[in-house]
């Protein structure tokens, strides 16, 4: 009995050897290139808003749920011998309700929905644990694209008008989360990240109004699947 549990045990070490060896060697053979997806949730809201012709302004929605799709590239700076990983993302923002009415001067209510394009540069420190989970600090900045697609209604009269506004803007994140190792080439990415999105801008429109959100702020959760090469 004795000698079938010594080469029990001994079998069990040969294959944990084994399966460490493989797991090196994998390693080893990554080039280091990234591939992430991810899906994000955000709580998007605004700062000031101003009207060129107004006078009483009340914001009527100045938050919203948003989500966005991205993708990005990326190399894992481990293989150099540093604890950092740099990518570059692209991120489809989409379903930003912002609603403004004016009292005097142009007297309207002004709807829109926004969308936003974003290509960033970041760049993440990991914290080694020696498990399966590392977590991890990063920053970022970038170029973002917001398009406003705002429906002036006139309080008196009703009359309708449309006009697609596009706004380009620095934009800057902070990122903190967790990588969950699931296999030699796979992890999985939980984090938040606080995203500014530079300004929103409307108009002008026939009567010549012009509405300008000077900031454009987003606090995301972002779940994302990446790959090693």
């Amino acid at each position: 009995m004795l000698s079938r549990v010594i080469c029990a045990v001994l079998a069990t070490g040969l294959v944990v050897l084994a399966c460490e060896r493989a797991s090196a060697e994998a390693d080893r053979s990554h080039s280091g290139d990234i591939l992430a997806v991810r899906l994000i949730g955000g709580f998007s809201g605004v700062g000031k808003s101003a009207v060129n012709d107004a006078g009483t302004i009340i914001e009527k929605n100045s938050d919203d749920q948003v989500a966005v799709a991205a993708v990005a590239l990326g190399y894992d700076w481990s293989k150099k011998g540093l604890p950092f990983r740099s990518e570059i993302e692209y991120g489809y923002r989409i379903r930003f309700d912002y609603d403004v009415r004016v009292f005097g001067g142009t007297d309207s209510d002004f709807e829109s929905n926004v969308s936003t394009h974003t290509l960033a540069a970041h760049i993440y420190y990991d914290i080694e644990t020696g498990t399966r989970f590392t977590p991890f600090v990063g920053v970022g900045v970038g170029w973002a694209h917001n398009v406003a697609d705002t429906e002036q209604t006139r309080l008196i009269g009703g009359a309708k008008e449309s006009h697609e506004t596009a706004t380009d803007n620095f934009t800057w994140s902070l990122h903190a989360g967790l990588h969950w190792r699931l296999g030699r080439d796979w992890r999985f990415e939980m984090a938040y990240r606080y995203t500014d999105l530079g300004e929103i801008n409307a108009g002008p429109f026939s009567d010549g109004a012009t509405v300008t959100i000077d900031s454009y702020t987003s606090h995301d959760v972002v779940f994302g699947i990446l790959y090693a090469f």
